[in-house]
């Protein structure tokens, strides 16, 4: 009877000891296999170790994966080893960057805590911990037009992911990851030269400000407005697929009743525009340099606006509008500006229709009744409304449109707008 009692107790025994070490630090959660891994949640990790920790086959989490774990998981988790950890009150690394300002590289990591997503310098947080997801496609690399994110060799680049391509966006040359360091492959990025008209789904300035193609940006595309480029996100590259077309723009003509002025017009997204300044004269309008034929074609300028100068049916843009108009043709701002009268040399002028002149501005001599006249060839001022419905002015100066709130005293450009 003892002899079978030690060994129904050895049976047990070795059943639950191999039970133990059968045990997986993988587990399914939110539809993605999980490293869960004691001996990796153990370390904190600085950036670049992080970004390097996960075994073959596996990757740290991106944001979009990281919402899904905690979305579909308590804050308590059990490794392999059958401990149970509150994650809680710890920081975890994710793969995805942001775009940063003031600081010696284009990206910042993110750090994942208490089921929200928070942005962090990395000289701030200097440590962290991992845990890895399952790749869920194969990671290919074709080096001539694929990249997993931008970085600048001449700066202090981000830590890149192991066997990873890169693209320095000051020279379009590819880099892949090896060792945790650049090492520079023998070809450069490729550009695809057709031209496409299909539906993308964001717009960055340039090449620098793209996001690394994480799994949360996969099937997504992308496009580059300084030169209307697109790249589509797959298996986490940046694959160029080619220009985007411009879009044929409808153009019209307005006849205002009051004042009895007609101009042109252009539809760029749902927005109708002016292609034309506006002239209609009142007490207080004025021509650059009171030159009534430069009114004829630069439009008045006004000391103000009040409702009412616009057509009936017509509204001042707001902030929002310009950059709506900005990003809808791309950064480039070739687009928008007039082939003609610009004092700088921009090389190419591809006007769609909207003819920005180089119109300058006037401003009140202090303690005088005249005014003086300024930025003529260089620069153009209208007025705008911010999101606070408050006046202000928005400036271009053929590159880019900024605004300020400094308007008193002076006289500016009137362009209206019509919303569908």
């Amino acid at each position: 009877m003892k002899k079978i009692f030690l060994f129904l107790f050895l049976g047990i025994f070795f059943v639950s000891c191999d039970n133990s070490n059968n045990q997986s630090d993988k587990e399914i959660i939110g539809g993605k296999t999980w490293l869960l891994n004691d001996s990796l949640i153990s370390v904190d990790y600085s950036w670049k170790e992080a970004m390097n920790a996960c075994p073959n086959g596996y990757h740290l989490p991106d944001v979009t994966e990281w919402n899904d774990f905690l979305t579909n998981s308590s804050y308590l988790i059990t490794l392999a080893n059958g401990d149970t950890l509150n994650i809680s009150y710890m920081e975890f690394w994710t793969s995805t960057f942001l775009p940063a300002k003031n600081v010696h590289h284009p990206y910042l990591p993110i750090t994942i805590k208490n089921r929200i997503t928070k942005v962090n310098s990395m000289y701030k947080i200097k440590k962290a911990k991992v845990i890895c997801v399952l790749d869920s496609e194969k990671n290919k690399k074709p080096y001539q037009n694929s990249f997993f994110s931008p970085f600048s060799i001449k700066e202090n680049s981000p830590a890149c992911i192991k066997n990873y391509v890169y693209v320095d966006y000051l020279t379009d040359s590819l880099y892949l990851c090896d060792n945790a360091e650049f090492k520079r492959l023998n070809s450069m990025l490729f550009y695809n030269t057709d031209s496409l008209n299909i539906h993308f789904d964001g717009i960055v300035r340039s090449l620098k400000y793209m996001s690394p193609c994480t799994y949360g940006l996969n099937n997504k595309i992308f496009m580059t407005g300084n030169n209307r480029y697109l790249y589509k996100c797959q298996n986490y590259q940046w694959e160029g697929v080619g220009y985007m077309k411009l879009p044929i723009y409808s153009k019209g003509d307005l006849h205002d009743s009051i004042s009895g002025e007609t101009y042109k017009t252009i539809t760029v997204g749902k927005t109708k525009w002016m292609a034309e300044n506006l002239r209609t004269k009142n007490s207080s309008s004025i021509c650059y340099n009171n030159n009534q034929e430069i009114c004829a074609k630069y439009g008045r300028l006004y000391t103000s606006y009040k409702e009412g100068l616009c057509p009936n049916g017509w509204e001042l843009p707001s902030e929002a509008d310009w950059q709506d108009l900005f990003s809808n043709v791309g950064y480039n701002a070739s687009f928008i500006r007039s082939n003609e009268g610009w004092i700088f040399d921009f090389k190419e002028n591809n006007d769609i229709g909207l003819s920005i002149y180089p119109a300058g501005w006037s401003q009140k001599i202090f303690n005088s009744a005249r005014n003086s006249f300024d930025q003529f060839g260089m620069n153009v001022a209208w007025y705008s409304y911010d999101k606070y419905n408050k006046l202000f002015s928005t400036f271009f100066d053929g590159k880019s449109f900024y605004h300020s709130y400094e308007i008193d005293n002076l006289n500016l450009y009137i362009r209206c707008i019509q919303k569908d």
